[in-house]
This record gives structure tokens, sequence and C-alpha cells, in this order.
């Protein structure tokens, strides 16, 4: 009997917390989002899905944080829920996980308690269209930067004493110009009228150390014609998953010129002619900005702790700017910045699914691969190829690092095939392919031509093998026979018995002589070894992966997990975070699934009318990175870190040859 009542048990659930999806403003969600029963006979939506709500997030399990337009609501342990901007009349349940390793959830009755107006409809979740959230400032370059823009904003005022008396203007202090890249307008904490907005520009990589002192001069507005008095101070806070930025406001009652300086953090401004009384001020974040007037004007100081900041010079109103900003949460990676992607860099998220897409003009995919036996950090592979971005590659063994399927790069084989699997290949002219080739090394010379039986190290009596030398790894053994070929991999320049070590590049060739007579013994014998697909449409690929398995292609759906030798009762396809390779409007696309099956993950691309996907290597693996972000050294679409892998595909500017 007890078998029959545990049975029963999730369908009594169900029965009272059923599944909804959610409609906004008359809206269904595409790909449709539902709420998911929680524990209590509660619903719960994820905290990924709540900014489409108007709703700023934190999802951090230890420290969960919600704001919606002044109220807020933070959730540690074992404190529980802490509200700010209104009181609560109750206790409110904590955030849980939907299903095992499933994203972070929060019950309706939280999101009601924030302000959010949530119908009762019993068929589904109707959710008024959101007021506007305030928006989370810019954050900077990797130095003090200075741009002249127009924009306006409203920001909490912070008191400020009345200014000295007027004071003859000085001359202006003269320093040395540095040239500052444009910068977009910093987002503000209230809609505000559309202006002219400036291209984004290509993100500076992260700096390893503390630059030095660095001052500079703004590009304009021009030297005031009377002093220019600092009428008020403004500041706002907020939070983007684990970064925290800030913007500071200093009105201005006229254009004025002024120097920066920037000093491990803390910056220093130097504003000539200008009046204040002397003061100091405590900003929300804990920061202190000091204001030092003499007779050549005013210095400000603002004491940070922050790890990136930028100033502003706007004007209609006159005004100076700060943006900061700083992580909270080393263990979390920090979120990809829209408004600073590189140039011709696009991301569009719909619900649970991003689409990270790419001008074909000017990116072109190339396969980029660890050392033999390793496993990088994307990032690490981004940057070594010289890419601005990349997704995790194909599957591969953890304990030896080594990929179970095929990868080429560079032209070369150098991880056999399935031949059962979904693949993506790159062509030389940049031609993407989705297909399911079977790749081999041809060997042709005098005496006809073979096939080799597989790519790898280890010796392989019964055999013919290959292998793509690294300067370290040992290949061939006792009583078998190792050639190695040149680089143009059409000739034989070393001939070794019971072994060698093949320089890095050059592609080695492993035989017993008694089973491959016909293959050459002696340097300087012609011997050519072809990559060839067995497709025709493939011969010109260089580089490529198997994944799997494959979700679209030409616009369907064409996931197949028979075809692909998948078992679907093994985790390789439980819920989990996908990621894919893409062709989304005619661009490569990097795509991203925050919690989902392959089945899920290939309806909401075909709902999003991406033409072909291959899934990659998903769950503990899935990375999507792009240079930028907050601080500087990038971001990700994933909110949890991923584990290292032997390969990734990057997306390399077009004439800058991968590494």
């Amino acid at each position: 009997m007890k078998g029959v009542v545990l049975l029963l048990t999730p369908l009594l659930l169900l029965a009272v917390a059923e599944a909804r999806p959610v409609v906004i403003g008359g809206v269904l969600t595409s790909p449709i989002i539902e709420t998911k029963p929680l524990s209590g006979s509660r619903e719960g939506l994820p905290i990924w899905f709540l900014p489409q709500l108007g709703v700023q997030t934190r999802n951090d399990p230890q420290d969960v944080w919600l704001g919606y337009g002044t109220r807020s609501l933070r959730y540690t342990e074992p404190g529980g829920w802490r509200s700010s901007g209104f009181a609560l009349t109750a206790p409110l349940p904590a955030p849980e996980r939907y299903g095992q390793g499933g994203s972070l959830h929060v019950a309706l009755e939280v999101l009601r308690a924030l302000g959010l107006a949530l119908g009762e409809n019993p068929q589904q979740l109707d959710v008024s269209v959101p007021r506007p959230a305030a928006a989370a400032p810019t954050t900077p370059t990797a130095q003090v930067t200075v741009q002249q823009r127009t924009v306006q904003e409203r920001l909490p005022e912070v008191a400020m004493p009345e200014p000295a008396p007027p004071r003859p203007t000085p001359p202006t202090v003269a320093v040395p110009p540095v040239n500052a890249p444009p910068v977009k307008p910093p987002v503000t904490t209230t809609p505000r009228p559309s202006s002219p907005q400036p291209s984004p520009t290509q993100p500076t990589p992260p700096q390893p150390s503390p630059a030095p002192p660095q001052v500079i001069t703004p590009v304009a507005p021009a030297p005031p014609v009377s002093p220019a008095r600092i009428t008020g101070v403004r500041s706002s806070l907020a939070i983007i998953r684990n970064i925290q930025v800030q913007r500071i406001v200093i009105d201005l009652s006229g254009p004025a010129t002024f120097s920066a300086q920037n000093e491990r953090g803390n910056v220093t401004l130097f504003v000539p002619g200008a009046q204040v009384s002397a003061d100091a001020l405590t900003l929300e974040s804990g920061d202190i900005l000091t204001f030092t007037p003499d007779e050549r004007g005013v210095t400000l100081r603002l004491d940070t702790h922050s790890s990136r900041t930028q100033v502003l010079v706007l004007d209609d109103p006159d005004r100076i700017v700060i943006d900061t900003a700083s992580s909270l949460n080393a263990s979390v990676p920090p979120p990809i910045k829209p408004d600073a992607l590189p140039d011709g860099v696009s991301l569009r998220v719909l619900g649970g699914l991003s689409l990270l897409s790419f001008d074909p003009l000017r990116y072109a995919p190339h396969v980029a691969t660890a050392p033999t036996g390793r496993a990088l950090n994307v990032a690490e592979l981004v940057r070594q190829s010289g890419g601005v971005a990349g997704v995790n590659g194909g599957y591969f063994d953890p304990p030896s690092g080594l990929p179970v399927d095929f990868v080429a790069a560079g032209g070369k084989l150098l991880a056999g095939s399935l031949e059962r699997r979904g693949t993506v290949g790159f062509g030389e002219s940049g031609q993407t392919l989705f297909g399911f080739p079977r790749p081999r090394y041809i060997l042709s010379g005098e005496f006809g031509s073979v096939m080799v039986n597989t790519i790898t190290a280890r010796a392989l009596p019964a055999g013919l093998s290959a292998f793509v030398g690294d300067g370290q790894t040992s290949v061939g053994g006792l009583g078998l026979t190792t050639l190695t070929l040149n680089t143009a991999a059409n000739q034989v320049i070393r001939a070794d018995a019971n072994g060698s070590v093949p320089a890095t590049g050059l592609i080695s060739l492993t035989f017993d002589p008694a089973r491959f007579p016909q293959l050459p013994r002696t340097p300087g014998s012609p011997l050519t070894a072809t990559l060839n697909y067995q497709m025709p449409d493939w011969q010109g690929v260089r580089e490529g992966l198997s994944a799997g398995p494959m979700l679209l292609q030409g616009g369907q759906i064409v996931l197949n997990p028979q075809r692909e030798a998948f078992n679907v009762l093994t985790s390789v396809w439980r819920p989990t975070r996908q990621v894919a390779y893409a062709i989304y409007q005619g661009q490569p696309t990097l795509a991203f699934l925050e919690y989902g099956t392959p089945e899920t993950f290939a309806r909401a691309l075909h709902s999003a009318g991406v033409q072909d996907a291959l899934r990659l290597d998903s769950g503990s693996s899935a990375t999507v990175f792009v240079s930028g972000g907050y601080l500087g050294s990038g971001g990700y679409l994933n909110s949890v870190w991923s584990r290292p892998v032997p390969n990734a595909i990057v997306l390399v500017p077009v004439g800058s040859a991968a590494k």
C-alpha cells in the first residue's frame, strides 16, 4: 500500500499547483514560460525569467535579491527574506530549485509582496505590463575615460552645501591629452527622450595589474566663460547578477573643463574655476565623495572599492557623471553587458533562451583546441585564438581530457569520428555546414590508397592509426613502424621502429609492417594524407567537430536520438543548461537555454526562427563567453561556472587568422 501512496503523491501535488503558462500584458510568452509546482502546494517562477516582468535580480542561491520599483526583497540563510521600501506582513517561502540541479525559483507570494500584479486565472498566469524598472547604470572601459554626451536622467538627490562666494576664474590647467574611445551614454534610472546613440565600441581587454595613474582631458565642452558652481549630487545603485553598478551625477551651473586621475580604483577630478564648499558625502554604496575647494577650483575625490571606473562629461544640463562597477561574488560568472558588446555582435533574449549573433562579414567561426589531454576555460580558448566570443565544443572524457568524437582544426584531423553524430564544419571561405559526415584520413602513394582506421597515440597493432603531434606525446610501440610526414603531409621525413615523439603539428602514421606491406618505410618516400569526409559537399571543410543531437536543419526540427545512437534515459538527455552552435537570420549564433531537455531546446530555437542548430556538450560544460562585460574581463550567458573543456567554437575577426 505504501507503494501506491508514493505513486499518487506527485499527482496530488500537481492537482493543487499545476503549471500555468505566463501571459504578459495579454501576450503569451514565446517560447512558452510556465509556472512550476513548488513545495507546500505553491507555484513559482524561475529567477532568470523575472527581468522580463520588470524585476531586477541577483540569482545567487546564498544571497537572492529582487527589486521592483521602490520595493526590494533580499533572501539569505538563515535570515530569510528582508524587505526594503515596504513592510512584510507575513513570512514568505524560501527560494527553491525546481528539479534536481534545476533553476532557482521563487513563489508567486514573493512576487505579489514585491508589488507585481498577478492574475487569478486558473488556466494561465496573467501579469500586467510591468512598470519600467530602474535600469542599471553602465560601467567603464579599462581606464578612466571621458566623453561628452547629451543625456537626461533623474536620480535621488544628495544634500549639498551652499557654494562659497564666487572667485575670479583662474587660467585653465593644461594636462597632456589622452585619446579616449567613444562610450555609449549610460543607462539612466527613468525613461527619457531618445537621443542619438553612438555605435558601441569594442571593450578593452582586462588588465593583469592596476594601471598607473593617468591624466585625461575631455574633448569637450569648451572652457567656461564664467565659474561653474557645483549645485548638487545625485546617485543610484543597482545589482546585475553579481555586479554592483553605481552612477554618481555631479550637477553644474554651466560648462566646465576638468582633468581626471585614476589611482587603484580611487578617482580624483580637478575642476578649474568651480565653486563649492568643502564637504564629504557617504554614498549608498559606502563610497566617499569628497569636495576640496581652493583658489584654483575644486578637487573631487571618490574613494571607492570598485574594480572599474568611468567618467563622462554630459550637457543639457551640464554635469559630470562617474560610473563604477565591482563584483560582489566571484563564485558567480559575471553577466554579459548588452550595451557594450563588440561591434557587429547582437544579443536577443527570449525568456530563458539567449541568442548571441555575429555579423558574418566581421567574424568567422573557428575550432580552438587545448593541448592534447588538457582542458581550458572557454574564455582562455577564445583569448588564445584572438577571438571575441566562444562556446564549448563536443563531448570528451573528463579523466583524460580527450575528445570522444570528431575534431578537426587547421585542416588536420585531431580526433576520430564515431560516424553517426551531428557535426558542424567550417570551410576556408567561411561557409558553415551541418550534417553527418564520416571523416577519415586517406593515404595515397605509388602503392595506391588506403584508409586510416582511427586517430590515436596508443599502439594499435591490428590497425593503421594516425596522430597529429604535440611535441610531447609518444606514439608507436614494439614491433610497429611510425612514419612522420612533412608539414605539407605529402612526404615521409622520418621512419622509426618501436615508437617516436612527433613534432607539433606533424602527422604521424603507425602500423604493423607485416599487415601493411604496401606502405613506404624510408624517409623521402612520397606519401600523402588527405582528410576525406566521404560526403561531396564537405571536401572543402578544414575545421569542425561532432556533438549532437542535431536540433534543426533548414528551419525544421530534425531531432532523432535513435539515428545518432543517444540513450534518452541517460544523463546526456536530462533537463539542464543547453548550448548550441546555430545559424539565425543568416548569422553565426551561439545559443543558450537556461534549463530544459534537447526537445525543449529544439522547440525554443524553432519558435525563435533559427535555421540550423547543433547541440553541443551541455550541462556542466555549457559556457557562452563574450569579451567586454561590466569589469572588462568578459561576460557569460551561463549563470553558473562551467568546467574546463578540450575544445570550443570561437568567433574570430575576419582577416585575423585563428592562432
